[in-house]
Order: structure tokens, then sequence, then C-alpha cells
């Protein structure tokens, strides 16, 4: 297990090196795939870790994986960060565990401007704290130094010393930090209960007034460099110059920033951003450099998008800085006293997230087209959910009807704005009939896989079949008339248990009826799923929920998964933390 490492005399860094450390928490937290049991916490994690960081830091940083395990966009950065180019392999090596068994995360950087032994503040390193979905595993043998708080919570000092005290003197948990964004909804001006809100997966407060001289120097610096050059800088931003002026009025007038970030339906990303200011005048000003700074942003971002550039990875440039414009229209700046607040809601947040926090080598390897996999498969799970609406059950995997069979992909279709496709598909002809030859060339592309280089159109998302005993019952009825399918309650070991689709690459059309089927008396063979790269293999659950799953899955585990009241004790989260 980890011990308490010794005290050790701290070196000093520059600051730059602290800056970095704050960016560089991105790369470490990412959401868990499946909920986990309070700690000694609470059931309110992120208030929970405060206990760890001290309240006088000039920024805190907290991640709560828990509230982010069903969004499109937290899981496509999860696979983004779990490739070979991101910093899985290194978080293994360096601790024992990965991005995977990460629950809930913070960081503290007491001191953002400065810092050394011979300048007024505390003298404390900057602290990462990690508290992992199960207990800790044993560290690597040349690990480095870390305090382990309890069974499953870490302190880990980037400079190499851990303080040997659990808790700091006064912690961030004693005061109001981080107040705006983690306390409970205002009520609203009738006096009514605020309505649920979804749970803050990301939260941060900076001490703006303690870096202000170090950034608007840097401010002035640039507005010196910029001078001369203007011509060139408007030509180059299309007019979307920055507006460097009124980023200084912001910083002047702002004492304390506060952010939070929740992950919203439909792959949306809502940020709410509070500045807190030294009067109610200081507040004015703040709030008309913010509107200012915003319309500036949304320039340079459409600047950005309509010239990403010659290289391959031109369209995720756009895509990103296109989502960044839509953020910027949809933000709604309001004051009110000496506090200004600041909300918008970006669209495709999973392209937003993976083109800002995602390495360029690693989105170019393979993750944007995972991330829109899992999107397909998303878009599948949510049109069989309809179906069940409609007609009370799933369709079989076959449907038999005058002794003709045809696939739930053609059944599926007008619940995937479909219909017309559905209508040109002759129900009593077989699906390799001349008679279907035109829909069978006609595949949506919702059943291709993204990066999927065959030219024939065979699906990439099957059902998973098996027996028809108790144990050997899949989610799907396997072959039947429309009306024989199975119904959602019938998943007796859980919705979120039992697997639904399946990712794999096989040779097979999309509207033959054929799927995969699996003797399930047995341990299950994974090597018949995936197959379009070597991270696995994705699937969906009953309740419509994407996982990632390994290639090197256990039989057994997927033995289980794939049954639906078999009535095993296993968890998809489990399931899907990579060895």
């Amino acid at each position: 297990m980890f011990a308490p490492a010794p005290a050790a005399p701290r070196s000093r860094r520059p600051p730059g090196d602290r800056l970095a450390a704050a960016a560089a928490v991105l790369l470490f937290a990412a959401p868990a795939p499946g909920p986990a049991a309070d700690g000694p916490d609470g059931p309110d994690g992120l208030p929970g870790l405060l206990t760890y960081v001290p309240g006088d830091a000039d920024f805190v940083l907290l991640v709560d994986a828990r509230s982010a395990r069903d969004a499109p966009a937290a899981a496509a950065l999860l696979a983004g960060l779990s490739e070979r180019g991101g910093p899985e392999r290194q978080l293994r090596q360096t601790f024992g565990f990965g991005l995977y068994d990460v629950e809930r995360f913070a960081l503290s950087v007491p001191r953002l401007a400065g810092g050394g032994a011979d300048e007024p503040g505390p003298n404390r390193p900057t602290a990462f704290v990690v508290r992992t979905v199960g207990d800790l595993p044993a560290p690597p043998d040349a690990g480095p130094p870390v305090t382990q708080l309890d069974a499953r919570t870490l302190r880990f000092v980037p400079e190499g010393t851990a303080p040997p005290d659990a808790e700091p003197a006064e912690s961030a948990a004693d005061g109001t930090l981080l107040a705006d964004v983690l306390g409970p909804a205002e009520p609203a001006a009738d006096g009514a209960e605020p309505e649920p809100a979804e749970p803050v997966a990301v939260a941060a407060a900076l001490d703006v007034a303690a870096v202000r001289p170090s950034w608007l120097g840097f401010l002035d610096m640039m507005k010196a460099l910029a001078g001369p050059e203007g011509a060139r800088a408007r030509a180059q931003w299309d007019g979307a110059t920055p507006d460097l002026d009124a980023a200084q009025t912001l910083l002047k007038n702002v004492d304390r920033l506060t952010v939070g970030l929740r992950f919203l339906e439909g792959d949306r990303l809502e940020l709410t951003a509070i500045a807190r200011s030294a009067d109610e005048p200081a507040a004015a000003r703040a709030a008309a450099a913010l509107r200012t700074v915003l319309v500036m942003a949304g320039g340079m971002a459409d600047s950005i998008s309509a010239h990403p550039g010659d290289g391959p990875d031109a369209p995720a440039v756009r895509k990103t800085f296109a989502a960044i414009r839509a953020a910027c229209d949809a933000a709604v700046v309001a004051q009110a006293g000496d506090r200004v607040t600041l909300t918008t809601a970006a669209p495709e947040a999973s392209t937003l997230l993976v083109g800002l926090l995602v390495p360029q080598p690693v989105r170019q390897s393979g993750v944007e087209r995972r991330a829109a996999s899992q999107g397909n498969l998303k878009q599948l799970g949510l049109a069989l959910h309809n179906y069940h609406a409609a007609h009370g059950r799933f369709p079989p995997a076959v449907i038999v009807e005058n002794g003709v069979a045809r696939s739930w992909r053609v059944e599926l279709l007008p619940f995937l704005d479909e219909a017309d496709l559905r209508a040109r598909y002759d129900d009593a002809k077989p699906w390799d009939d001349p008679a279907n030859a035109a829909v069978l060339a006609d595949m949506p592309a919702v059943f291709r896989r993204p990066g999927d280089d065959r030219t024939e159109p065979f699906a990439a998302y099957f059902a998973v079949l098996g027996g028809q005993t108790p144990q050997t019952a899949t989610a799907w009825t396997p072959r039947g008339e429309p009306d024989a399918g199975a119904r959602i309650r019938g998943a007796l070991d859980g919705t979120v248990r039992t697997l639904m689709l399946v990712e794999a690459k096989r040779p097979v059309p999309w509207t033959k009826p054929e799927d995969l089927t699996f003797d399930l008396t047995r341990p299950v063979d994974p090597a018949p799923l995936g197959g379009f790269d070597d991270r696995g293999f994705q699937a969906a659950t009953v309740d419509g929920a994407v996982h990632a799953l390994p290639g090197e899955i256990d039989a057994d585990t997927l033995r289980a998964l794939l049954t639906r009241r078999g009535g095993e004790d296993v968890r998809i989260d489990e399931a899907a933390r990579r060895p």
C-alpha cells in the first residue's frame, strides 16, 4: 500500500510549471464508467474533497467522474485520453491505476504567482488528491512518494514531497470556496423551490486578484507587440483582433472567479461562471467588459473555423471552433450587486472536449471515430426504446411474417427518421431479393461504424442472441412475429447490467436477418466482438447507456452481461476497466 512520504526541502519552481500542472489535471481526471458507493465524504463528493484542499489556495479544480458517466462528451474524452498517445499508460505505470479507476479528483495550487520560499504565504506545493472507485492498488516499486489519506484516497505532490499532515490546518471545506457553484440553487423569484439541476461534474475557483499583476503585465506586453503589427493581425483574424483593453478591464474589476460545468442531455455542456467584484460599480464594469470579450471570442472562433488549415485535423478544428462560437452566441451575462454571472450551453460537447483536450496525434488515431460510434449506439438504443414505447415490447431480432424473415434493423427504420426507406422495403420478399436491392444499397449511416473502410453495406452493430432458458436468454427474442419481442421488464438482472447491442466487424449486409448468437451455457469468448481497432469494442445496455469494453474482457463476465435473467452479480463498470 501507499505510505506517507518523508518531508523534503522544497525547490523553487517557475510559475509556468504551476500553470502547466493546473492545465494537466484535465489529462488525468476522467469519468468512471459506473456508479460507486459513497465513501467517508458522503454523497456530496466534490465538497467532501475540499477537506484536503487549503482554504487560501489561488486555484482549485474538482472533478466528479460519477456525474458524467453516461454523458457522450465524457465518454469521448475518456476514449481519447485512454489512447496510446494519452496519459492512461503513464498514469497506470506511475500509480498502479488508470483513468477508468478514478472516481473524483482535486487539484490545488496554493500560489499561481511566485510562491518561492522567500515570498510571503504558506510554503506549500501544488497537490493532487485522487479518489478511486475501489481500494487503492499497491503502487509500482518505482512510484512517486504519495500520502494515502484513506483506503480509496491519495495525495500526490508533483514536486516530489508529500506533506505529513493529512488535512491542511485551514481547509477549503471550512469556508465559502466554490459555494457559488456547489451550493444549493437559489429559489425562484416567487419563492418556489428551485428545480433540481444536473450535478456539477467540474468545479473550479481562481483567485483573480492573486494573478492580476502578472496577467495585466502580459496583456500590456501583448498590446505593445500588437501595435506595429495591427494590420497583419487584422488580416489574420478577419478583423476579429483581440480586444485587449476589454480583457484588461475585466481583470481589473474581478477579484474571484468560480466555474461549474454540467453535462446535459443531447451531448450538451452547460457552463456557469460567477465573478465576484469589490463592489457593485466594479461588477458593472466587469459585466460590460465580459460582453465585449464574448463578442471578440466569437469572432476569433469564426475566423479559425473558416481557416482551419490543410492538415488532417482540419475538420476537427472547424467543428471545435464552431461549437465555441455557438457557446459564445448562447451566453447570457447578468449582474446582481457585486456578482456577475455568465451562463451558456455548448452543443456537440464531445467534439468540443476532444478537440480542446485530446492531443492532435491522439485524435487522429481513432478517438473521433470511437466517439461517433458511441453516438450511433446511443441513437440505436433510443430508437429501440421509442419502438418499445409504441409497441409495448422490443422487436424480435428476426421478424417473420408469412414465412418471410426480415431484420430488426429494417423494422427500426421509422424510429430512425427513415420512414421513407422503410416504405420502400418489400416485406413479402427476402432481404436479398432484387426488389429490396435498392434499399440494401441505401444503408443509413447509423448502421456503419465510422472509419470502417469496407465499401459493402455491412452492418457494424448487432443484437446479441442466446437460448430460451432463464439462464441463457438475452435481451432479445431471437425469432418471431412482430408482437413476440421481449419487454424491458424481462431484464431481471437489471437494464444497466444486460447488453443489448454490440459493435462487431462482420461481413453481414445490414438488411440481412443475421446477428450474433452465443452459447450461454459456458463462458463466452469475446473474439467475435469489436475488430475495428485494438481498443476492444463498444456496447449498449438495455437502459440505452453505451460502454467501452476491453477485448480481453473475462469470458464469465461477458456471459453474465449477455444474459437477461441469469441471476449473476456483475457490474458493467468493473467489466469496463482495462487490465
